[in-house]
């Protein structure tokens, strides 16, 4: 079996127990503050009641240490030790180590856990038990080991240390500084031989405790949390990333790894995993290209055997950038991993004349491809690039069945595909976006009872990516909660009547007709109030933090507009109404406009916000959070009726 992905250039390791190894000395390294043999753990630990520099946090992690080192293969050993505060911070009690255990390319050599309770003046140790350690296949190549420790309360400690052995340098780990609980003290050490070379990556915003070559370590590092439209939680976290470059040979010249994108493409295509599966023939095949050789347009014939594909095919939720069970099988079976599927639709492209290309991608949730780092193993999909003339081309993704073929999903966007054009002897990557804006268009007619009720309708039209979200959410979670996600937590709010159009015609938006009345709470005997933001997923802002840790990612750019159309009750005057106004980020990306008018009794409110750019940097954010609450103010503002 070929795993291709971890075995790329190297085969597997034989080195020598006597390798040269850099040597750390105390003037190299500071002493790291209240780390511990496993096992041994001070009163004060036990003691502490909150993390000193997050105190809100549930549990900190007191100190975690890793080394890499090398003997007759690439040896990591980690020890972490957790402290948890509360009940909230009990699930941190449950702990799992992921690896690559297919042909034991990766197989954990030893594990201890305990935890450590404060009893009075007593410890007592409660050591996990190795009966309850659950070893399982993640998928074909990769093993979990799960395991829960015991007697896990506010106030425990706890200790745990394991080792991993691996057959590959590609296995080599990257440590992050960061979780999502506080890190007291985080220490990195690799042990490199001095005829290997690693090309790393850091991504670090805060001074090092200690950076030498071979250790990194830092201090009072805060939690991250997830913040709205944040990239890959990984890529935000601080981290190093390491990747295997050279070695020198027996002579003392330089041996590439082969890291550059067309060497890793050819690695690639002459895989069983991958390149191998690209031309497997399927069974039924020809039934299905005769049909496709009936229509006319190239377009015609991507898009029908796009259809095919996804909704003969159903996705595992297993996403590789190789195929496990190969095109063929997973055709019999109906069923298969991202890549498996996408290279069996590349596969029928292909035969059908179309000038289709294999891709690997990275999802926005596995993150993001740095072009300057050649690395195979960031992409997590494959997918089926068909280049047009000039600039277009079409990303095809048929995992998802809401998906359609001349869209870029949106999971892909603002990230980098690495494309294997065998034909042209062309494999470099390419930035994925959709500049075009996608709107979401609402418009109400509704009158205004003297009881203060608002009765009416709106019409929803929803277009590209805004069409795509709405028909996946009504389908998966069905009317109620779909009409529940329309109310937006409003209880004022009753709709009494949902209607679609053009829900299975993908080229047209959705419409969606919802008759409604409304509740205008917060009037009175002599005022009623209302505003029109309603429907257009804008109810809530969800930029009220003061700080951001992350970038802002909305992945594509979006246009809203809503106009409403409201008859005053009779007995009624215009006592406030909005001015017209209009509002724009200081470099232009984001404009809104407010335009309100009364005549004759009707009042007319049409709000509209154009996003021109789909990235903002966390840098950017107080502008931008400052920006977002005026707008939020102003499409909230009551217009406010009185009576005469």
């Amino acid at each position: 079996m070929k795993i291709f992905l971890l075995l790329l250039a190297m085969g597997t390791l034989c080195l020598s127990a006597s390798a040269q190894k850099t040597t750390f000395t105390a003037a190299n390294i500071q002493k790291p503050p209240a780390t511990m043999p496993f096992g041994k753990v001070g009163r004060e630990d036990l003691e502490m009641k909150v993390c000193d520099f997050e105190p809100e946090a549930n549990a900190e992690i007191l100190f975690d240490k890793g080394e890499v080192s090398f003997s007759s293969g690439l040896i990591f050993e980690r020890h972490v030790r957790i402290k948890i505060f509360n009940d909230k911070g009990k699930n941190y009690g449950n702990f799992k180590i992921e690896y690559l255990g297919v042909s034991e390319i990766q197989k954990i050599t030893s594990v201890d856990a305990e935890t450590i309770n404060l009893n009075g003046d007593k410890q007592e140790v409660f050591k996990a038990d190795k009966k309850d350690f659950y070893k399982q296949h993640a998928d074909r190549d990769y093993y979990t080991l799960t395991f829960s420790l015991p007697n896990v309360q506010a106030g425990s400690v706890l200790d745990i240390r394991y080792t991993l052995f691996s057959q590959s340098l590609y296995a080599f780990p990257n440590w992050y500084f960061q979780t999502d609980i506080p890190t007291r003290y985080s220490e990195f050490r690799a042990s490199v031989p001095n005829y290997f070379y690693f090309k790393h990556l850091e991504h670090v915003t805060q001074p090092y405790l200690v950076n030498t070559d071979d250790i990194k370590a830092l201090g009072n590092v805060p939690s991250l949390h997830d913040e709205p439209y944040m990239g890959a939680k990984k890529d935000n976290l601080q981290h190093i990333q390491y990747l295997p470059a050279s070695r020198l040979d027996n002579t003392g010249g330089t041996v590439e790894f082969g890291n550059t994108w067309n060497q890793l493409a050819i690695k690639a295509r002459n895989s069983t995993d991958f390149g191998s599966q690209l031309n497997r023939h399927l069974s039924g095949e020809g039934e299905i290209l005769d049909q496709a050789k009936k229509i006319k347009t190239t377009e015609g014939k991507i898009a029908y055997l796009f259809d095919i594909v996804k909704n003969t095919m159903k996705w595992n939720e297993i996403d590789r950038n190789y195929t496990i069970d190969g095109t063929s099988e997973a055709w019999d079976k109906k069923a298969g991993n991202s890549t498996e599927i996408n290279l069996i639709l590349y596969h029928l492209l292909r035969k059908a004349g179309i000038n289709a290309i294999p891709m690997m991608v990275s999802t926005r949730e596995n993150g993001k491809v740095n072009p300057a780092y050649p690395n195979i193993f960031i992409f997590n999909r494959t997918v089926a690039y068909v280049p047009l003339d000039g600039d277009q081309h079409y990303i095809l993704d048929a995992t998802n069945k809401y998906n359609v073929y001349n869209q870029i999903p949106a999971s892909l966007l603002n990230g980098m595909g690495f494309y294997l054009d065998e034909d042209n002897n062309k494999y470099d990557v390419l930035f994925l976006q959709n500049t075009e804006p996608v709107r979401q268009m609402v418009s109400i007619n509704a009158e205004i009872k003297p009881d203060a009720k608002m009765i009416g309708s709106a019409h929803i039209n929803s277009y590209g990516y805004n069409r795509k979200g709405a028909v996946e959410r009504y389908k998966t979670d069905g009317e109620k909660k779909y009409t529940e996600y329309l109310q937006d937590h409003d209880n004022s709010l009753h709709i009494s009547k949902l209607a679609f159009e053009n829900m299975e015609t993908d080229t047209l938006p959705l419409l969606q007709v919802v008759d409604f009345d409304l509740n205008l709470t917060g009037s009175d005997d002599n005022y009623i109030y209302f505003n029109a933001n309603r429907f257009a997923g804008l109810g809530k802002n969800e930029f009220l933090a003061e700080n951001r840790q992350t970038d802002i990612d909305f992945g594509y750019n979006n246009t809203y507009i809503i106009n409403g159309i409201f008859k005053m009750p009779a007995g009624y005057k215009m006592d406030v109404l909005p001015k017209s106004v209009t509002m724009s980020m200081p470099d232009n990306s984001i404009v809104f406009k407010r335009i309100t008018a009364e005549e004759e009794g009707m009042i007319s409110l049409r709000y509209s916000i154009v996003f021109k750019k789909s990235l903002y940097f966390k840098e950017n954010y107080p502008e931008f959070h400052d920006f977002f609450k005026k707008m939020f103010e102003m499409l909230n503002e009551q217009v406010v009726l009185k009576k005469s």
